[in-house]
């Protein structure tokens, strides 16, 4: 399995410095780059020659990639945010921010970064999901697929993307978004894959919060970054303002069941997600109380429609899903028996 390492970097940057000489076309600040899809976004970005900066409240010295420019600053601070984009062509909003604090967050957020943006005339990319279609979603998901959010989470995400719609065509700037489902991936940082899914994969067992037939919406997550820079790089041929769908893995549980057995060669027994109990004690949670209210996602069938993704980005090929429960699964230190 090929694994990500780390490098420390040659330096790192303090707010609104910038490397001596010119900023190429290819230049990107991703901010959010301590959390998993900035992590993965900073990497693919890398990988493809971009000129990469990653901003942060702080970011280990372990988890540096050489070349890459580290900015610490707040995004939530207008000002600091503002001085840091400047002569980037392209910004990555992948701040993960919890869901207790989305609606008092959100908006703060993406004020400053569009505030940032417009200055600047860069194009934002906004990593997106599907909350904002709500719990009478159809099984197909598309562009043309009207918004009717039936939950907090949802209602925050379209006001967000709504803003951005606004503010892009005022403002002089660009923002797209990328929507896909549930992350497939190796790290330990609480998604649902590592920390219900695969965590007792080692006792032999598997944990699914749904039932087993009705089919969910993954995306492993070093693809969606590796389209998210695809994207990047055809933003030139899209207006102010765009919202495409990334299809990855459409798969029921029990696909992703077989998948996990062949993965680690052996018979998995199957649990599920206590869903009572959590809605209990998600009265005193407002995290908890965000995951209980989108278990529907684990219940209504529903995949997203990447047909303008494709079209636009022709030839994008996917990790199959074998080669990606294998890496993920290495990732984890789950090996086969």
């Amino acid at each position: 399995m090929e694994v990500l390492t780390s490098a420390k970097s040659e330096t790192a940057l303090s707010v609104g410095e910038k490397p001596t000489g010119s900023v190429p076309t290819g230049s990107v600040i991703v901010l959010g780059a301590n959390g998993r899809l900035g992590q993965a976004c900073v990497a693919a970005f890398h990988a493809e020659g971009w000129n990469v900066a990653a901003f942060a409240r702080s970011i280990p010295e372990t988890e540096r990639l050489a070349h890459v420019n580290y900015v610490q600053g707040d995004a939530l601070d207008p000002e600091i945010l503002a001085r840091a984009v400047i002569g980037y062509d392209v910004i990555i909003n992948a701040v993960n921010v919890p869901y207790g604090g989305w609606a008092g967050v959100t908006p703060k957020l993406t004020d400053a970064i569009a505030r940032a943006a417009g200055s600047t005339g860069a194009t934002v990319i906004i990593p997106g999901n599907i909350y904002h279609y709500g719990a009478g979603m159809p099984v197909t998901l598309s562009e043309a697929t009207d918004a009717a959010p039936t939950t907090e989470l949802g209602k925050v995400r379209l006001t967000m993307e709504r803003a951005y719609q606004s503010r892009a065509v005022l403002e002089g700037f660009q923002a797209l978004i990328l929507r896909a489902g549930d992350y497939l991936d190796g790290r330990r940082t609480g998604g649902w894959f590592d920390s219900q899914i695969a965590n007792k994969l080692p006792e032999g067992k598997v944990v699914y919060p749904g039932p087993l037939d009705m089919p969910h919406e993954w995306a492993y997550l070093p693809d969606f970054a590796r389209a998210i820079v695809a994207l990047a790089g055809n933003r030139e041929t899209l207006p102010a303002f765009k919202a495409l769908g990334f299809s990855g893995h459409n798969i029921t549980g029990q696909q992703l069941k077989d998948g996990l057995t062949a993965t680690i060669g052996q018979p998995l027994k199957l649990g599920g997600v206590p869903w009572a109990m959590l809605k209990m004690f998600s009265l005193f949670s407002p995290n908890l109380k965000g995951v209980t209210d989108m278990a529907y996602l684990w219940t209504k069938p529903h995949a997203i429609d990447g047909s303008a993704f494709d079209a636009l980005v022709q030839g994008f090929r996917r990790t199959p899903l074998a080669t990606a429960l294998s890496q993920a699964c290495a990732q984890l230190a789950i090996t086969k028996q």
